[in-house]
Parts: C-alpha cells; sequence; structure tokens
C-alpha cells in the first residue's frame, strides 16, 4: 500500500508539471494572443452573437483566445509573388498551442495566402477564396467555445454556419457584400464549449474575399480543478489494482 501511495505522488507530481507546462502559450506561429483587427480597418458590420470587442476580451482566467493574423514574421512563408503554400490543395493544416485548425474548400478555384488589395485585417496576408460559388470549411480537431474572422473586399453575399458534432447551432448568418475596401466581423460564442468548425459559403459570383484573423477561443481547467481530476484519476486507479 506505502509503494502504491508513492507512485500514486509521484505521478501527481508529473501531472502538476505538465498541467503547468500547458498553460504556457507558444506563440509558434507568432502573435496568437494579438488582437484581432491589428490594422485598424473600419469595420463596417459585425455579425453573430459576439462582438469583436468581447472576442479581444479580456476574457476570465481560464479562457484563452488565439488569432491567426497571417503575417509572414509569425511563420507563414510566402513566395516572390506572395502566395503561401496553401494553394488550391485542401485539408491544408496550422499547428498551435491549443488547437489544431485545418482549412478545406470545395469549389473554389483559388484558395491560398495573398497580400495587398485590402484583404486584410491583421498582418500582411489573409485567405483567399475566389471563383464562382464555394464553401470554405474551418475546423478544429478538439472543440472550442467561439470562433470569429473579419470577412474584407467581399462583393458577393456570403453565408455563415457553425456546427458541433450533433448539427448546425446557431442558424445561419449573413455577410452583405462591404465593397472594394469593406471589412466586416463575424463572431459566435456557443453557450458549451462544443464547436467543431464553421463554413463560409459563397452562393454566386466570381469575386475574391479575404478571410483574416480566424479566431477561436479554449477553456482551459483550472490549477485546482487540473489537480482534483487528476487526484480523482488515481485513487480510482489505486481502489482498482487493490
Amino acid at each position: 500500500m506505502e509503494k502504491r501511495i508513492q507512485i500514486i505522488v509521484a505521478l501527481l507530481a508529473c501531472g502538476i508539471s505538465i498541467s503547468a507546462e500547458a498553460a504556457v502559450l507558444v506563440t509558434n506561429p507568432g502573435g496568437l494572443s494579438n488582437p484581432i483587427n491589428t490594422l485598424n480597418v473600419s469595420i463596417s458590420e459585425e455579425v453573430g452573437n459576439m462582438s469583436l470587442a468581447t472576442m479581444n476580451g479580456p476574457h476570465g482566467p481560464n479562457i484563452i483566445r488565439q488569432t491567426l493574423t497571417l503575417d509572414t514574421t509569425d511563420g507563414y512563408p510566402t513566395t516572390a509573388g506572395g502566395a503561401a503554400p496553401l494553394n488550391t490543395a485542401n485539408n491544408n493544416s496550422v499547428v498551435t498551442p491549443r488547437r489544431t485548425i485545418t482549412f478545406q474548400n470545395t469549389g473554389s478555384s483559388f484558395f491560398h495566402l495573398a497580400s495587398g488589395g485590402n484583404h486584410q485585417s491583421s498582418g500582411d496576408q489573409a485567405l483567399i477564396a475566389e471563383g464562382a460559388a464555394h464553401i470554405t470549411t474551418v475546423s478544429f480537431d478538439e472543440p472550442v467555445l467561439f470562433v470569429g474572422f473579419t470577412a474584407n473586399r467581399v462583393f458577393e453575399e456570403l453565408t455563415v454556419r457553425v456546427f458541433s458534432d450533433a448539427g448546425q447551432i446557431g442558424g445561419d448568418f449573413t455577410i452583405a457584400p462591404n465593397g472594394a475596401s469593406g471589412h466586416s466581423f463575424f463572431g459566435y460564442q456557443s453557450s458549451a464549449e462544443n464547436i467543431m468548425y464553421f463554413e463560409v459559403q459563397k452562393v454566386s459570383g466570381g469575386n475574391q474575399y479575404g478571410l483574416d484573423d480566424i479566431t477561436f477561443g479554449v477553456v482551459i481547467p483550472e490549477p485546482s480543478t487540473a489537480l482534483l481530476l487528476l487526484v480523482g484519476a488515481f485513487v480510482l486507479r489505486a481502489i482498482r489494482l487493490r
């Protein structure tokens, strides 16, 4: 019994160490804690149930927001032509300390990172989708609490949908055209940390638009909660081994 207690204490010590390490936000790609809209562009429309000011925070001590500003200095390589290797192919992923984000596009003739043309609200690049009707999907490897992005230089109406594993949540949201120099914001927070992906659909037209400041929020356990969970798990395991 004494040996089991020593093993449990040792595992708990490891668990506390791992928990503390996981709470450190490693900004690689960099700038994940930067606010949305670092270029301070004029936002003509806010869509969804979460405002830009609320999403930028501050948030509670157990909520972390991460924002992909798509800046080449933050680890997104670029070619001489300004397009990064997120080009036409589907299932391109970006790994962050909290989630792996996968970008997929259905029906678009182009899908890439590019610079210029008022497509950005932060950094020097944006995710560009152009061509005929298509759907851009941004998914997460684990559930998130809230999602957001800016839709820039939009010429045709966009429809945004948010999904959990159980199906669509929150209904359809519409982003109106905002013109060659326009910028709109979409934000949605679920009542539970259950958002698995969102999609942006362009129903018609052949003009490009930019998505930037792709954002998500996650809940991290408070240290005391994490410790209690670890203690409970190891105590239950010790009881089973008796």
